[in-house]
């Protein structure tokens, strides 16, 4: 069973890493993603790296520097995901829901977006 653990900043995360064995998906904001990957590496993690990171940006100039930092980074087995103006919570559940899924290999079933949604 999976379990959703909500941090507000990287520096629980970091707490929180050092506690957990779990395979994990990270989730976060182009503000905090950065600070949550070098606490990945300053604790010596490179092999619990999430399963993938979802990167929410709320404008393209977020999108474009998250992008760019992205393509910086060494060669991973795990996706990152780079998410632009998500319109509502219900979507961005959805979305998360499917990325998910597919890193699973389409095991978990998604529901379809509500009209309200699409």
């Amino acid at each position: 069973g999976a379990e959703l653990v909500c941090l507000k900043k990287a520096h629980q995360f970091q707490q929180w890493l050092a506690t957990e064995e779990k395979p994990y998906v990270l989730f976060t904001d182009w503000r905090e993603v950065k600070q949550c990957n070098e606490a990945m590496t300053i604790q010596g993690l490179d092999d619990q790296r999430p399963k993938f990171t979802s990167i929410f940006c709320v404008d393209g100039k977020q999108q474009c520097r998250a992008q760019r930092w992205a393509s910086t980074l060494p060669e991973r087995k795990n996706p990152i995901h780079i998410n632009i103006g998500l319109p509502s919570s219900e979507s961005t559940v959805n979305r998360f829901l499917q990325q998910v899924s597919e890193q699973l290999g389409n095991i978990i079933q998604v529901p379809p977006p509500s009209p309200l949604t699409q």
